[in-house]
């Protein structure tokens, strides 16, 4: 977790461990303490980091979390969710309610499913008031105690974040209960607990080739990832043949029109148990949704044969089409502009190549350059954590200097979580550049026979500049990133000078020179931070920008060469993430809006109050991205969702093509 600045923590830390230390002394109510402490931790927290503002991307944490909670055990207090800008991957929860993503982490997840995992693990922390039990173990308790007993504070203005937070470690008993309480929050509210396993292996994947230090924080303060899952692969709710939470899990696909990955559910519960009646009605709902409809008939069938009265089978069944929907025919130009595409599309190997190229020699200078800087990242996190549990006999001096040279490092580690995030861009870009270029490929293969639907070369016209321009655009975010590389480690070097003479500080107490060159070694660390995070602010712009362009045509590619009821299908994907309609998309995509121009005009209407038709006058010119962000729009926010939806689009079409 983040590191607290020296200021901060005289704000922070004298009000939390008074309010711990005074409930353990005084019995005062445990609510009262708790609120106390939450919301002078809140403060400090978000006056020092800054806090995502996007409209879609709060509201959809902000939902996700009431829905949690709503389910929770504990409903009696208010509950606030808010994203953090910072690339470390973790979150936490702060007493009372205040729960916090770090936008690494929901960099890193890959599916929805995955993040409500996280997010009811940290509501269960907040149920079970971890937070506090765990302060008990930290260095913030104990000079709680010390101001309990005369010593005075000065206030001084808020200049950095809570590493006292972000640095406490649970106990394995209390990891292994979020995590079952996790569990069961995300299946309650109707979302697949499979996800918990899915974190739990790519962090396993990472952890094993090298454990990024952004991931440090997270592999510190909770179990080990194998033990993890052991664990919940045991319970019956993901047991393969378990009829009622697949039954329920399915549900919950369908609610977001995944259905597609509905049907492999209700599958399961088919082949586990013939007889049940509703995993045939469900199937027979998700084939007819994506326009399998003799399957659809086929299962509605199979429900009536085992309950003749089941009035729901009978209506589905009598609701069923008796030919699939059509779509618009293209103009017969299309199949020739289409054959003029498919050329460029073919052309567009060049550029990958060079991508790649460009990849591979920042992955190769991140390695020659970086490689110490990295362990110096995962050393004095964990020494920090060390300390801060260790309970030193510090002067009240002594304790302030501490914090500072705590959030002096915690500031340079995260520019070296900085640029492995950017690396991460890189080899997520290049991985997925053969599959977009493959699909898009294939749809105007369709398009030039003369099959598709009327709009779709437009659509792909306008994927196809997108692409070229994310792909031309990670290639320029990778050269920026280069110069920044050497002033991410001249602050590692400051940082590893901090972090010994704070060493030497704690073993050495009563020598005052340590003192000094603690303090003045976290100045330095300090300016040093600064003047890498600001090279590395070009490279982090460009790269989210091609991000963005990169989804808008993945998201796009992804709708074309369906039949009409897919399509559908993703209007209501699309709507899930924007939290919209599927109205509403079926309505942009009639002004001729593929399915991620929609996604992108609705996710940039959330925050500029404009109506998100109003971007159809950037199809034209293929100025979707260059309009939304020209309007003040910040594109991380809408990046993190979308990128969430284009997964489970691919995974729809990926399902699918499996079966046949």
């Amino acid at each position: 977790m983040p590191h607290l600045t020296r200021t901060l923590l005289r704000q922070l830390v004298p009000i939390a461990c008074v309010a711990v230390a005074l409930a353990a002394l005084t019995g005062c109510n445990e609510d009262s303490v708790e609120r106390s402490l939450g919301s002078q931790t809140a403060q400090a927290v978000e006056h020092h980091y800054m806090v995502d503002k996007d409209p879609l991307l709060n509201e959809y944490v902000t939902t996700m979390g009431q829905m949690l909670v709503a389910h929770s055990s504990r409903q009696q207090i208010p509950y606030r969710f808010r994203v953090l800008d910072t690339d470390m991957v973790n979150a936490f929860a702060a007493p009372y309610g205040h729960i916090y993503f770090l936008r690494g982490m929901l960099d890193f997840a890959d599916t929805e499913d995955e993040v409500w995992f996280v997010g009811a693990h940290e509501v269960t922390h907040i149920v079970k008031r971890d937070s506090i039990k765990s302060l008990k173990n930290s260095i913030l308790f104990n000079i709680g105690v010390a101001i309990i007993g005369g010593e005075s504070r000065t206030v001084g203005d808020i200049a950095g974040i809570g590493a006292g937070l972000l640095m406490l470690r649970y106990s394995r008993d209390d990891e292994r209960d979020a995590d079952d309480g996790g569990c069961d929050l995300i299946y309650a509210a109707g979302y697949d607990p499979r996800g918990s396993l899915a974190f739990f292996e790519r962090l396993e994947k990472h952890y094993g080739h090298g454990k990024p230090s952004s991931l440090e924080q997270l592999l510190l303060t909770h179990p080990a990832n194998p033990d993890r899952i052991k664990r919940q692969l045991a319970r019956d709710m993901l047991k393969p043949d378990a009829i009622e939470p697949n039954l329920h899990i399915a549900r919950g696909y369908q609610r977001r029109s995944q259905y597609v990955q509905a049907a492999q559910a209700f599958s399961q519960v088919a082949q586990a148990n013939p007889t049940v009646t509703d995993a045939h009605t469900g199937l027979g709902d998700c084939f007819a949704a994506v326009g399998r409809l003799q399957e659809a008939r086929a299962e509605y069938q199979k429900a009536l044969n085992l309950q003749a009265r089941d009035s729901y089978a009978v209506r589905q069944l009598a609701a069923v089409p008796q030919s699939p929907a059509t779509l618009p025919a293209p103009a017969p130009a299309d199949a020739t502009r289409a054959g003029i595409l498919l050329a460029q599309a073919g052309a567009l190997q060049t550029a990958i190549n060079d991508l790649n190229a460009s990849k591979t020699q920042f992955e190769a200078q991140v390695a020659r350059q970086m490689s110490q800087a990295v362990e110096i990242s995962r050393d004095s996190s964990g020494m920090i954590l060390g300390l801060s549990e260790s309970s030193p006999e510090f002067t009240t001096p002594q304790q302030d200097i501490f914090m500072g040279a705590s959030a002096a490092i915690g500031d340079a580690n995260s520019a070296v979580y900085a640029v492995e995030a950017i690396k991460g861009r890189f080899e997520d870009a290049n991985a997925r550049c053969a599959g977009i270029k493959q699909r898009l490929q294939a749809a105007l293969t369709a398009s030039k026979a003369g099959r598709g639907a009327a709009g779709d070369v437009a659509i792909a016209e306008r994927s196809l500049v997108s692409f070229t321009r994310a792909v031309a655009e990670f290639d320029m975010a990778a050269d920026a990133a280069l110069p920044a590389l050497a002033a991410v480690v001249n602050a590692q070097n400051a940082a590893q000078d901090t972090a010994t003479y704070l060493e030497l500080m704690t073993k050495y107490p009563k020598v005052d020179k340590y003192n000094e060159l603690v303090k003045q070694a976290a100045e330095q660390t300090g300016k040093l931070t600064e003047a890498a995070n600001n090279a590395l602010g070009k490279s982090k712009k460009v790269t989210r920008q091609a991000e963005g362009r990169a989804l808008l045509a993945r998201i796009n590619i992804a709708g074309l060469g369906i039949n009409a009821e897919m399509r559908g299908a993703f209007d209501g994907m699309v709507a899930h993430y924007t939290m919209s309609r599927p109205e509403d998309v079926a309505r942009l995509r009639a002004q001729g809006m593929g399915h991620g121009d929609a996604a992108f005009a609705l996710a940039a209407a959330k925050a500029t109050g404009l109506d998100p038709a109003s971007y159809a006058t950037t199809l034209s010119d293929h100025s979707m991205i260059d309009a939304i962000a020209g309007g003040g729009v910040k594109l991380g926010g809408p990046i993190i969702l979308l990128r969430y939806l284009a997964n489970a689009m691919e995974k729809e079409l990926e399902l699918a093509e499996q079966a046949g």
